[in-house]
């Protein structure tokens, strides 16, 4: 009985572990954004487990495409995905069309997905590549 139990406080104690941790360095996470910061260039969101993650965006993150399909009107993400979609055809480097979505994204309390790079000595987390989630 005892070995069931330590069994299930591991399996409990994996499923709660920080999206950015299990994701690794070249793969994709995902986080629910909570508020973007203009002056510092962070996102904040809830990973899966609804831990605090604090994504740097700057000059060097990539701007990926995404499929809209997925989303179900009326929800105000798609909407937001499709106007991401028309910025990083037209205008990928131009960070203040991005500031603008990651706000609505946060407001709107959408999905973003990421590709983690190194952590800062302030906790902030890189963004490799970034896109919203549908």
């Amino acid at each position: 009985m005892k070995y069931k139990l330590g069994a299930a406080v591991a399996v409990v104690s994996l499923m709660c572990a920080p999206a950015i941790v299990v994701a690794g360095a070249s793969s994709w996470a995902v986080v629910t954004g909570t508020t973007y910061n203009h002056g510092d260039q962070v996102v904040n969101g809830l990973d899966h487990s609804w831990t605090p993650v604090e994504l740097l965006h700057d000059a060097v993150t990539d701007h990926a495409l995404i499929d809209t399909t997925p989303y179900v009107p009326p929800d105000p993400c798609k909407h937001i995905a499709e106007k991401w979609n028309r910025t990083v055809a037209h205008n990928p480097t131009h960070l203040n069309k991005f500031e603008h979505l990651f706000v609505k994204m946060a407001r709107h309390n959408c999905k973003i997905t990421f590709v983690p790079g190194t952590t800062n000595s302030d906790g902030t987390v890189n963004l490799n590549e970034v896109a919203p989630k549908p």
